[in-house]
């Protein structure tokens, strides 16, 4: 008789997630279909809490490895999927994450969103920008490098370069004209740990190709900072501004 009854109530349940499941899905089309695009931003904000830091990590490299970092938060995985639903839907929290639930077009935007109002932390001695910039952990064909608006490329305490002179940082650095939004905010951050000069070669002289480029291209809120200087002074943007002017 007990069995019975357990049975019979996980089958009610199952059923009433369900029912609330499709609801879910059709409020959201309604959203999608009747508000205008600023509307359900608002809206999508007191989903994804715009503003957030994201340190972009990961535990092991491609070949299944520990990673080795200076960054003590390496054994967090950035590249975690965030929307792959439960199994049991008793355990379902912040379903806004479940396409399941927002229909395909609604969790899109609200992963775009996400990307857009997020700030992201990469770490350029990991040489992880590229897979940041190409891979969508909301798994719904958004493209980081077109979305991402507030990014922050810190240059960690490792040389510039090896003793090859192989560039293994200036390889990520490289990359940032990859992010298409000219009003992208964009600042590179060279760590205290840094050396001036790296066999001969300054670091801003190594920063300078690129952060030349970005500007000339039309980047607006480009900023590059160095903290072994004192706080206040710190910010040498106009270096490179002023360089360019003089050309």
């Amino acid at each position: 008789m007990l069995m019975r009854c357990s049975q019979e109530r996980a089958r009610r349940l199952s059923v009433a997630y369900e029912r609330g499941r499709r609801k879910c899905v059709e409020l959201c089309e309604s959203i999608h279909a009747t508000l205008p695009p600023e509307v359900r931003d608002l809206i999508y904000d007191h989903l994804v809490r715009p503003g957030v830091e994201y340190h972009v990590m990961e535990a092991r490299d491609e070949n299944g490895n520990l990673r080795t970092s200076n960054n003590p938060l390496v054994s967090m995985s950035f590249f975690d999927p965030r929307s792959r639903i439960p199994a049991e839907p008793r355990v379902c929290r912040d379903i806004w994450r479940y396409s399941e639930y927002t229909g395909s077009v609604v969790g899109k935007e609200i992963a775009e969103r996400w990307y857009r109002t997020s700030t992201f932390i990469v770490y350029a001695e990991d040489d992880l920008f590229d897979k940041f910039l190409t891979t969508d952990v909301w798994e719904r064909d958004v493209i980081p490098a077109d979305v991402v608006r507030h990014l922050r490329l810190m240059l960690g305490s490792r040389i510039l370069h090896d003793d090859s002179g192989d560039h293994q940082v200036i390889r990520n650095i490289t990359d940032l004209p990859r992010i298409t939004n000219l009003n992208a905010h964009i600042s590179i951050e060279v760590s205290i740990g840094i050396r001036y000069y790296n066999y001969g070669v300054s670091t801003l002289e190594d920063l300078a190709p690129v952060v030349n480029h970005l500007l000339e291209a039309g980047y607006r809120n480009v900023r590059v900072y160095d903290r072994r200087y004192p706080p206040g002074e710190q910010d040498l943007t106009h270096l490179f501004s002023r360089a360019r002017a003089s050309d």
